[in-house]
């Protein structure tokens, strides 16, 4: 199983990082690029091999506070479980236009 690690920024970084699998650390300055390079990521490949998507946030608001999907090969979900991750650092628009997309394909068990 593959994880997508996204940490969040804090006092000695003040990127977003990501890493994917067992692949190298990618900084960025802006949630909404992070989000949509999952995004394209995630809906170009047939996912065959489940993915796991844990966001780390800051240590200094609360410690080792950590969110993580379930396991999944739906993308759909995947990207879903990410939009409620970062609801607090998305702007309000970004998340309204992905809900329309992604919403729909989260089935509720």
């Amino acid at each position: 199983m593959k994880k997508i690690k996204i940490t969040t920024p804090n006092k000695n970084s003040s990127k977003w990082q990501v890493s994917w699998g067992k692949g190298g650390i990618r900084k960025r300055n802006n949630p909404t690029i992070i989000f949509n390079a999952i995004e394209r990521k995630l809906l170009r490949l047939q996912l065959k091999e489940n993915i796991e998507i844990v966001v780390k946030y800051d240590k200094d608001i609360a410690e080792d506070f950590i969110n993580e999907s379930l396991p999944s090969c739906n993308a759909k979900y995947l990207l879903y479980s990410l939009l409620c991750f970062l609801e607090d650092y998305l702007p309000n628009d970004f998340i309204r236009r992905k809900l329309k997309n992604y919403q729909a394909g989260v089935e509720i068990i």
